[in-house]
């Protein structure tokens, strides 16, 4: 692993329409840990809610491959000013710093957030009293990616709240891609006994297993730094909130690794890619269950008829 104190934080101003998209694009040229300013007080007292202007920030270490990202970035940006002419201008700054302090950017930017009826999701640092129903999952997410407020990841607790709250089989759920391992910790207080959580980054496994201590439900849990193709077993539950590349590269996998009835959550799916993913999983009438969206994202849960 590449050890460096010399970074380059950008920040892009870009209207709220925008920000996931933005998002997805940097994960997909592999800038990760982006996070959100400008949160101002919700009419919950409690809760924060995003404005109608917000900015992005995100670091990224300097080196060969970092003049190559920023140029993508400002490519885009341009694309994205081409084709919302009607939306405010975006404007993107660059500049070098040393020794960032990621606990207290996440600190200060990061919130308790309600999502869907009962699930609350607070940082670690914060005081929260929950309601009598409220399941509450506390994240210290480090620089991995899930904290609530990312679009795809609340579609997918809506869904799983959902799903777990209207079916009641024992569940074998397997989490692809699980960050901070925010969907499986929640999926577990919600009653979930057996929970196999995987993720290609090392970093993000050790946030996930200490957040899972953190919630009191490290046993339920099995995390590992794994790839589809070396899961073995079966599931009655999937979820995987990835990129739309991603799902459909490994559908067959997916689908494989579910047990006819089983339940199959996509999520990490900018809308205008939805065909996409329709046509791959072949996702019609029969085995469609729900199609959430949010501000320019798409989740689908589907269950799987052989």
């Amino acid at each position: 692993m590449q050890i460096t104190n010399s970074w380059i934080k950008i920040e892009i101003t870009a209207p709220e329409e925008l920000v996931d998209a933005i998002s997805s694009f940097l994960d997909d040229i592999g800038v990760a840990g982006c996070y959100q300013e400008n949160f101002v007080d919700g009419e919950d007292g409690d809760f924060f809610a995003s404005p109608a202007v917000e900015r992005l920030i995100v670091h990224i270490p300097q080196d060969l491959r970092s003049e190559k990202k920023i140029a993508q970035l400002e490519r885009y940006l341009a694309e994205l000013k081409e084709l919302f002419p009607q939306l405010m201008a975006l404007s993107a700054s660059h500049s070098t710093v040393e020794n960032p302090d990621w606990n207290e950017a996440w600190k200060k930017y990061f919130k308790p957030l309600r999502i869907g009826r009962n699930i609350v999701i607070k940082p670690s640092w914060e005081r929260f009293i929950p309601q009598a129903d409220d399941i509450l999952v506390e994240i210290d997410p480090g620089m991995a990616f899930g904290t609530g407020q990312h679009a795809s990841s609340r579609l997918c607790l809506e869904e799983l709240e959902v799903l777990l709250t209207s079916q009641q089989p024992p569940w074998r759920m397997l989490d692809v891609g699980t960050g901070t391992g925010i969907l499986s910790i929640y999926a577990a207080k919600a009653g979930v006994g057996e929970i196999l959580a995987i993720d290609l980054d090392q970093d993000a496994v050790t946030i996930a297993q200490e957040n899972a201590r953190l919630n009191g439900i490290r046993q339920q849990i099995s995390f590992r730094v794994q790839t589809l193709e070396e899961v073995s077993g079966d599931f009655n539950l999937i979820v995987a909130n990835l990129t739309t590349k991603t799902l459909i590269d490994n559908r067959h996998r997916l689908l494989n690794a579910l047990i006819n009835g089983g339940f199959l959550i996509l999520s990490g799916v900018i809308a205008e890619h939805g065909d996409d993913i329709e046509r791959a999983f072949k996702i019609n009438p029969e085995n469609l269950c729900r199609k959430r969206m949010a501000n320019g994202w798409v989740c689908y849960a589907l269950q799987q008829r052989k």
